[in-house]
């Protein structure tokens, strides 16, 4: 593990990533609808805190989120899917490639070849500058849900004693 990313996020990510089983069904359409998603040259890298890597607005099928009748058994493997993607990427632009996540970026671009994450501009080292600001924003977010977490403990305890 790399000492780039908290130990919190990878954790969270690597159970997502090792779940994973790319010859059901489900993944088969997930990969379609990211080989289809259109890439939008306007777009900007924003921080994920799942991940504690960059993303772009393109690279997620809205309409898993925005339809009325959503297909919800896709969502959170499609998520799963983007942040481990999200999180290899980054890796590979900080130069710390993240074995456990490589199988995941292989099978999606054998399968998803046309996904924007995938532009050259996106996991160039032209964008080092943004994912150092990642693993600074990855740190405050482990930090936030560390303290939030202790938080929350104190007043269950306080409940408890009441």
């Amino acid at each position: 593990m790399s000492d780039i990313f908290p130990k919190r996020i990878l954790l969270a990510m690597n159970v997502n990533a090792n779940d994973l089983e790319f010859n059901k069904s489900e993944f088969q359409i997930i990969f379609s609808e990211l080989d289809q998603l259109n890439t939008d040259p306007q777009a900007s890298p924003t921080f994920d805190g799942m991940s504690g890597a960059f993303k772009f607005a393109d690279e997620f099928p809205k309409h898993l989120i925005n339809d009325e009748n959503p297909p919800e058994s896709l969502l959170l493997p499609c998520i799963g899917l983007l942040r481990s993607l999200w999180g290899y990427s980054q890796s590979l632009i900080l130069g710390t490639p993240r074995s456990e996540l490589e199988k995941i970026w292989n099978e999606t671009i054998k399968y998803a070849p046309n996904w924007p994450g995938f532009q050259p501009k996106r996991c160039s080292p032209k964008m080092r500058e943004t994912a150092l600001r990642c693993v600074t924003e990855s740190k405050y977010f482990s930090t936030a849900l560390d303290d939030l977490n202790e938080r929350i403990s104190q007043r269950s305890r306080k409940q408890r004693k009441s």
